[in-house]
């Protein structure tokens, strides 16, 4: 009976279960591996209670997953009641089974990415208004603290909730990493994050943005943006010096 006491007791015996089959094995035995199947019975349910609302479960017979759920093949260990030399056992054993896993459609999400140079927009404003020639198409000024904007949208969901992190040329910006986004408060409504940046130098750069969605949509953006020249700012300057009106 001892024997039929210690291998109910690998099933992990609530405590008082426990004591008592340790104090009368005779007495308990039998009657302590109906408790023992009773108090697993319920703790299923109870467990069962804050899975997930798409369980994974075995394939069993069938042929196909259902929708949205993917195959796996994985092991598993299991009790099962064997007999040796006479005597009933419990033994576990590792067993190789097909299980359905859920795998969350995928959320379609758009979206774009600009790079706004206060500055560079009064100085065009200013020539503008005085009839100059346009400014050079660049889209920032060497030196200038410019915003980096990441927009994005979903079919079902305008403004999704979620983070972006953005890069520049492939390095990360340590100051736009996990930027929580908000309504732009326009229409057509869109989510958006920003940050600050300033490029040092002229040429071309790609500014990448990577969404996350609290609702498990993700994006990866890119855009290739250009800092002006020497030569083109010295063009913007030129003409800056020419208003009649306003300032730069």
């Amino acid at each position: 009976m001892l024997e039929c006491r210690f291998r109910i007791m690998n099933f992990g015996v609530l405590p008082q279960v426990k004591n008592r089959l340790i104090a009368h094995p005779r007495k308990h035995c039998v009657a302590g591996l109906s408790i023992v199947i009773l108090a697993l019975s319920i703790l299923v349910p109870v467990n069962s209670a804050y899975a997930s609302t798409h369980p994974t479960y075995r394939l069993g017979n069938a042929q196909h997953c259902r929708t949205n759920y993917t195959k796996k093949a994985v092991k598993r260990s299991e009790h099962v009641r064997v007999k040796v030399n006479g005597k009933w056992q419990i033994e576990v054993r590792s067993i190789r089974v097909v299980e359905c896993v859920y795998r969350a459609p995928a959320i379609v999400v758009t979206g774009f990415i600009n790079v706004l140079d206060g500055q560079l927009l009064t100085d065009g404003l200013a020539i503008g208004l005085n009839n100059l020639p346009p400014l050079p198409n660049v889209d920032a000024i060497p030196g200038d603290s410019v915003s980096l904007d990441g927009y994005v949208t979903e079919p079902t969901n305008p403004t999704p909730n979620g983070t972006m992190t953005f890069s520049v040329d492939g390095s990360l910006v340590s100051s736009c990493l996990d930027i929580p986004v908000q309504s732009d408060g326009v229409t057509p409504p869109k989510s958006t994050g920003e940050c600050s940046y300033q490029f040092n130098s002229s040429g071309s750069f790609v500014v990448s943005v990577i969404f996350r969605g609290t609702d498990g949509s993700y994006a990866s953006l890119s855009q290739t943006f250009t800092v002006a020249s020497p030569d083109e700012v010295a063009i913007i300057n030129n003409e800056c010096l020419q208003l009649t009106f306003g300032h730069c």
